[in-house]
């Protein structure tokens, strides 16, 4: 068991334990349940109509038997109540010695059941047989337990802190039921200092029931209480996120964008990592060879000079924008260019410090995972650009504000 392994369940055990702690919100009714007013962990009996379902990983599942039993359960109670759904390989410590066998599930058990009044989860990040850096599990996970669970079910979760983010993705899709037929009760923020995976993480605790109209919001700096019917995201904001993220905005919604269009969309199992003999040569994804693919597919876009943006990868760096004839694939946009140097001037422009605020959209104020939104929908400004203009130059042309030049200025990727 490591210190990461442990932290994390120190963390959703504080949220456990809240359960007995009714006086920390306002409302001892926002604990409710059908069968019960409502339910205290510890003081679970040995009762058919009370489940607690994990899926977590099997260290996890070690820790959280260790909480339950230092507050107070019995043996009995733990192997009657807790179902787990165990991955991963690092089951480190055996729960035997304890003579603890909580009944195992099958996934698919997990995410159908309905009968579960309590869920504590930390699902898998990644699709770990699918290395595209797309290919996420865990809002898939998170969704099909929003739409599985019966009312007064309770979820207790470790997610990607884009889950709370209501402008995008999958945010954008929980919003609507965290402020309708769920109540989201308790977001905490401080669960990201356990983590360091590339990703912000946040714990939160939800009710199947209408929203109350009121969600606890936890950070480093203190508490307080949001009505997320109001506020899009409850991601909390830094002065410097306040501030690219009006940058963004302003650039998003300029009246003319450059007109990029996506390339030949052939799904993944019709392309070869390798050369096949008589098969095309495809750019899928980014303009260097590790984006290279092969198919029997016919071109589409092959002799046309373009400007290739990826936005499945970095568009800077070696395997970035690129002015070529080659044909490329559905991880890249293009745009038709006259000539070569067309293509260099639109790459220099791109390279200035407020069109990188845009395409990295750092803070996500657009971005889905692994994406640049601004190139994948066609929202970068077209401008009177010049090869040579300073970043003050073309500030003035975006028309952004003294505020907003000052912060281009000192801006540092």
């Amino acid at each position: 068991m490591n210190a990461n392994d442990h932290n994390l369940i120190r963390k959703i055990s504080k949220q456990i334990k809240k359960i007995d702690n009714l006086g920390s919100h306002e409302s001892p009714e926002d604990y409710s349940y059908p069968q019960k007013k409502y339910v205290k962990l510890k003081d679970l009996k040995y009762e058919k109509d009370i489940k607690v379902a994990t899926f977590l990983k099997r260290t996890e599942v070690h820790c959280l038997v260790k909480i339950l039993l230092e507050n107070g359960w019995t043996i009995n109670q733990i192997n009657s109540s807790v179902y787990y759904h165990a991955y991963g390989s690092d089951f480190t410590q055996s729960l035997q010695k304890f003579n603890i066998k909580p009944t195992k599930i099958k996934r698919e058990d997990y995410m159908n059941q309905e009968d579960f009044q309590i869920k504590i989860a930390n699902y898998p990040y990644q699709d770990p047989n699918n290395k595209a850096r797309n290919a996420k599990l865990w809002h898939k996970f998170v969704l099909q337990d929003i739409n599985n669970s019966k009312d007064g079910t309770m979820l207790l979760e470790v997610t990607p802190s884009s889950v709370v983010n209501g402008a995008v993705g999958t945010g954008k899709k929980l919003r609507k039921r965290f402020t309708d037929d769920w109540d989201l009760i308790e977001v905490d923020f401080r669960t990201n200092n356990e983590f360091n995976v590339g990703v912000d993480i946040c714990s939160w605790v939800a009710v199947k029931r209408p929203y109350s109209g009121s969600t606890k919001v936890i950070t480093d700096a203190g508490e307080a209480f949001i009505d997320y019917r109001i506020e899009t995201s409850l991601v909390p904001k830094t002065q410097e996120h306040r501030m690219e993220e009006s940058i963004i905005k302003s650039m998003w919604n300029a009246n003319n964008h450059y007109k990029l269009s996506i390339g030949n969309e052939i799904p993944n199992d019709e392309l070869n990592k390798k050369p096949v003999k008589g098969h095309n040569i495809i750019y899928h994804s980014g303009t260097g060879d590790r984006g290279k693919r092969w198919t029997k597919r016919p071109a589409k876009n092959k002799g046309v000079l373009k400007l290739v943006m990826p936005f499945s990868c970095s568009p800077y760096g070696d395997s970035g924008m690129a002015v070529m004839k080659e044909e490329v694939g559905m991880l890249n946009c293009w745009m038709k260019i006259n000539n070569k140097e067309e293509g260099e001037k639109l790459i220099s422009l791109f390279n200035t410090k407020p069109y990188k605020i845009l395409i990295l959209d750092k803070f996500g104020v657009y971005k889905t995972s692994g994406f640049a939104p601004a190139i994948k929908n066609s929202k970068l400004p077209v401008v009177d650009y010049h090869i040579g203009m300073s970043d003050g130059q073309v500030c003035d042309l975006l028309g952004l504000t003294e505020e907003q030049k000052r912060y281009v200025q000192q801006w540092q990727k």
